[in-house]
């Protein structure tokens, strides 16, 4: 079919659909990148957050603020809100940035840099219930479902199978100090974590890649469309071939005008010829106004004999001035010595001065 779409995007396409935001993202990916940072940081910082926590419960049961004695003072109850707000700074914070500037991260390698100010106008079709449903029951929205389930399966069975192989072990933790437990648990409990992010990595695959054949078959374009925007970009080819054809008519007829101010054509002595002109006063050498091969080596001599303009029959000098000199250069110093000797026969059979 005409209208089919089966043909890749071009960049034009590509720029312009990133301009409206559809560029391919995957919020797995970022989901994925965030949890794996936190999990990471906090296997590396778990012993400071301790440390703070141990700290906080410490002063806060101890005697200075007295709150099991005494009814507290407004000044107590500010200063412990104060200690547990700088605490829970302390413990979270460190983790919570990570999380956040790895997901950035992850969000910029993906789209780069892209700031799209219509889409924060606000659209009422987004609480639209009935689109909403639609949503909900399109492809799209089963896929969404059936990951969702594919990741509750995951995390179900490597959760269930790495808690029952733990089991006997927790034993262990009963004769040991609380610090020693706590530091047995929590390798468990990380070494659990990493389980599940390499597990949750083939998700997070599965969907990226979905998401890159979604989004090459959203971009592809009909080849009508090609054509159209090559019609808009490059302008139309029937038109930039007409034109073409009057910028060479104009240009064939600039160098036939300049023919009759010449002062020989040299010839091959039919497919080519060349018009010289030699000013001894303006011009360093002689310089060729008009060439032509053919048809147009036929105009260039026929309007030299209109003229009165010599021709001359040189097959050599002909072939190499055509191939060698633009219009309106002057030739080329290996043939000076060839040129001039014709200009010195026309002058002579002229009358002029020689060269």
């Amino acid at each position: 079919m005409a209208g089919e779409k089966t043909e890749k995007a071009t960049p034009k396409k590509r720029r312009d659909a990133r301009k409206e935001g559809n560029v391919l993202k995957s919020n797995e990916v970022n989901s994925w990148v965030g949890i794996s940072a936190g999990i990471l940081s906090f296997s590396l910082l778990w012993r400071g957050m301790l440390d703070q926590l141990v700290l906080f419960f410490t002063s806060f049961f101890s005697d200075e603020y007295n709150l099991f004695y005494a009814k507290p003072e407004p000044e107590v109850i500010t200063e412990i809100f104060i200690l547990s707000s700088v605490v829970l700074l302390k413990t979270c914070a460190p983790i919570m940035s990570t999380v956040m500037a790895a997901a950035s991260f992850s969000n910029f390698i993906q789209a780069g840099v892209l700031f799209i100010p219509k889409n924060l106008m606000p659209k009422f079709e987004r609480i639209s219930m009935l689109k909403g449903f639609k949503r909900i029951f399109s492809m799209q929205g089963v896929r969404e479902l059936i990951k969702s389930l594919l990741k509750t399966a995951v995390i179900s069975v490597i959760g269930y199978q790495s808690i029952v192989g733990l089991y006997d072990t927790v034993y262990v933790t009963l004769d040991t100090d609380v610090e020693m437990a706590l530091e047995y648990t929590v390798k468990l409990f990380t070494g659990l974590a990493f389980k599940l992010i390499i597990a949750l990595l083939v998700v997070v695959l599965v969907d990226y890649i979905m998401k890159w054949f979604e989004h090459e078959k959203k971009l592809k374009m009909s080849k009508q469309e090609i054509k159209d925007e090559y019609k808009t970009t490059e302008g139309n080819p029937e038109i930039k071939a007409k034109v073409r054809e009057i910028q060479r008519t104009m240009a064939s007829m600039r160098m036939m005008a300049q023919v009759p101010l010449s002062d020989v054509v040299i010839t091959n002595p039919t497919h080519y010829a060349v018009a010289i002109r030699y000013d001894s006063k303006k011009d360093n050498a002689p310089t060729v106004t008009a060439k032509g091969k053919d048809i147009l080596a036929e105009k260039i001599k026929k309007t030299a004999k209109e003229n009165k303009i010599s021709i001359v029959e040189n097959r050599d000098v002909a072939q190499a001035l055509y191939k060698t000199t633009d219009i309106g250069k002057e030739i080329p110093v290996d043939l000076f010595n060839a040129v001039a000797e014709i200009l010195a026969y026309i002058y002579k059979l002229k009358g002029k001065k020689n060269i």
